[in-house]
């Protein structure tokens, strides 16, 4: 990913995120919390707010693990995430595996550093 666009993604997100912050204070503060639905648009746009906030704050740190770890542990780790916030019950599980998968990825870089394989076998 190029630079531009890098900055321009983190951007957008860091406004899309202002704006669902805002969203729910105005929501909190015109309403009120006592109307039903009313508290979870109010619930839903803090929760989304803060995340976005979260990511725009770690960009620089995603894309630095981007680039390290395969993207067959990104996707499982993104899958299992999305999966503990449905089932919050699995979030243990997932992130031990999680864990576990970037310590065997790194396990191995630092093997075949040492040792100088490189994953291909000879023939």
């Amino acid at each position: 990913m190029k630079f531009a666009e890098s900055k321009f993604r983190r951007a957008v997100i860091g406004v899309v995120s202002v704006v669902l912050l805002i969203a729910a204070l105005v929501m909190f503060l015109a309403i009120g919390i006592e109307q039903g639905r009313t508290s979870i648009y109010v619930g839903i746009c803090l929760r989304l707010g803060l995340v976005l906030g979260s990511i725009w704050l770690a960009w620089p740190q995603l894309e630095k693990l981007v680039n390290v770890l395969p993207r067959i542990i990104l996707i499982g780790a993104g899958a299992g995430l999305l999966a503990s916030v449905v089932y919050s019950r699995l979030l243990p599980i997932v992130l031990t595996f999680i864990v576990a998968a970037i310590g065997i990825q790194l396990v191995f870089r630092f093997v075949s550093s040492k040792t100088g394989y490189n994953g291909k076998r000879d023939q």
